[in-house]
């Protein structure tokens, strides 16, 4: 139960959660200009996506742990790589949207910066959102479809 490979999985479903919601909220919060209701969502927004990347950089420290148990007992180790470097490109793209956006929304920024950074935010949000849902998917299939980080009973192996 205590292995220290455990902790990925544990902590790695925080980020894909608050990465999606969060940007759910940026969306609706940028259509507060239409909706004035909807400002609301900007202050949840920045929580959530802020809490994002600190869980994905986690989830990131927790994966190399569990690489140096995991990594001995696959067939194929290329789909980890892939995974590994897809987290790395995530977390370091969710970064820089958020850190885009906080600075955004400070108000020293002229109005043309807050409106094509709002822009860049978008994609680089979008793109996270996209590259979550890949990464977690090569995520599942190295425990679904290799056995990572599962332990059999002595009788299986």
């Amino acid at each position: 139960m205590w292995r220290l490979e455990l902790l990925h999985p544990l902590s790695a479903h925080f980020p894909i959660v608050l990465t999606f919601v969060g940007t759910l909220f940026w969306f609706l919060g940028a259509c507060g200009g239409r909706w004035p209701r909807l400002q609301a969502f900007w202050p949840a927004s920045a929580v959530l996506l802020v809490l994002a990347a600190l869980s994905a950089w986690w989830a990131v420290k927790t994966g190399l742990w569990a690489d140096e148990v995991v990594g001995r007992e696959l067939f194929d180790p290329r789909p980890l790589k892939d995974h590994e470097n897809g987290a790395f490109t995530l977390t370091w793209l969710l970064t820089g949207g958020v850190v885009l956006d906080l600075g955004r929304r400070a108000s020293a920024v002229p109005s043309w910066g807050r409106r094509w950074g709002g822009w860049v935010v978008a994609v680089m949000l979008l793109a996270s959102c996209g590259l979550m849902g890949y990464v977690a998917h090569l995520g599942a299939g190295l425990v679904f479809q290799q056995g990572a980080g599962v332990m059999l009973p002595p009788d299986m192996n």
